[in-house]
């Protein structure tokens, strides 16, 4: 179960950031005028790969989040929250913010909430169940790219689209790590159990 969960959760941001890198090779200028990564969703070509990368993060989270044992904190609410990301991340590909005012707010208010859900998670996940420097150093850094993102967004600084792929990337390894350690340790104690049992 751990092998299988983890690689899905793998697979998703290979997924992600692979055509994400392959929109980001076609033009730079989402970093150059300050935009975020949501340009490449929309616009021709670039939005071929990110539409793609997109898709198929939010195919292997919702697969993975349906193969966590639902019935043993904290994998409960992890699912929900994992179901969550990838249903916030598919309608920020859904709103382009290019189609009209509502959509540039919606838009705005899903990229927002995305970022707080992470957020959310990354926090929760090392306050409750697993401390340490690594765990702690990620949600650190994932907090000050999005401290980035908001002065970007509000223009006082030009590193948007630099935040934006930061803090997906700092959640995307966080997901993996916590997501991991937490199997792990459900299975050694589960392993433990069982084995006191039959003593």
């Amino acid at each position: 179960m751990h092998k299988v969960i983890v690689r899905d959760l793998i697979i998703a941001q290979l997924c992600f950031f692979g055509c994400l890198s392959i929109a980001i090779m076609m033009t730079t200028i989402a970093f150059v005028d300050n935009n975020g990564l949501s340009y490449y969703a929309k616009t021709y070509p670039t939005s071929v790969p990110v539409g793609l990368g997109f898709f198929l993060c939010f195919f292997f989270l919702q697969r993975a989040a349906s193969r966590l044992p639902v019935h043993n904190p904290p994998f409960d609410k992890l699912q929900q929250m994992l179901r969550l990301v990838a249903v916030f991340l598919l309608l920020v590909m859904l709103t382009p913010d290019s189609l009209s005012q509502l959509f540039q707010g919606i838009h705005m208010a899903v990229s927002t909430t995305l970022f707080y859900i992470e957020f959310i998670i990354a926090v929760w996940l090392t306050v409750k169940w697993h401390g340490g420097v690594v765990m702690w150093s990620l949600v650190v850094a994932m907090g000050l790219s999005g401290a980035v993102a908001f002065l970007s967004t509000i223009e006082l600084m030009p590193y948007l689209a630099h935040s934006c792929l930061a803090y997906q990337l700092l959640f995307g390894v966080f997901l993996v790590l916590s997501t991991s350690k937490l199997i792990r340790g459900m299975e050694m104690t589960d392993s433990a159990t069982k084995l006191v049992e039959t003593m």
